[in-house]
């Protein structure tokens, strides 16, 4: 969150406060700037979600993802704590999966599907529950049998595709 904090606020500043102002008075048409409370609190990919997004934003969508989780992650983590963390962890990918499967099967998906948290929070999930593996000793030794096939079959997969 750092290290993306800072320069997604630049970005943010300088685009709103120096680009759109100098195209407008360079007579360039420029369609009016997208309301910036989406942005400045990393929530734009609900707003491209439910409607047209600004054209020169829309790559931010998927940073909100990630900042809503990283913002919501560590208070989860301190009340959880590490032994129930691989649950949440799981409980999350299968959430995700079930919401994108019922809003499949239901006719509803697009947008929603592809630019709101809960419907992409299975792979930060897939993240954080790896992170807590290789910090855990009996997660290294469960794992330990599973190294060398994991290993074959990413290698064979990446021959493939090459």
């Amino acid at each position: 969150m750092l290290r993306i904090f800072p320069l997604y606020y630049a970005f943010l500043a300088v685009f709103f406060f120096v680009v759109l102002p100098l195209a407008s008075r360079a007579g360039t048409h420029v369609p009016p700037g997208p309301p910036q409370l989406w942005y400045w609190l990393y929530i734009s990919n609900w707003k491209s979600a439910l409607g047209p997004d600004y054209a020169f934003l829309s790559h931010l969508w998927s940073l909100s993802i990630e900042e809503q989780f990283y913002l919501v992650w560590p208070p989860l983590v301190l009340w959880l704590g590490l032994r129930r963390l691989p649950w949440l962890c799981l409980a999350l990918v299968a959430g995700a999966f079930a919401l994108r499967f019922a809003w499949r099967v239901n006719d509803y998906g697009g947008e929603f599907l592809y630019r709101l948290t809960p419907f992409r929070v299975d792979t930060l999930a897939m993240g954080a529950l790896l992170a807590v593996g290789v910090r855990d000793e009996r997660w290294l030794k469960r794992l330990a049998r599973w190294y060398r096939p994991v290993w074959v079959v990413a290698l064979s997969g990446l021959c493939a595709v090459v």
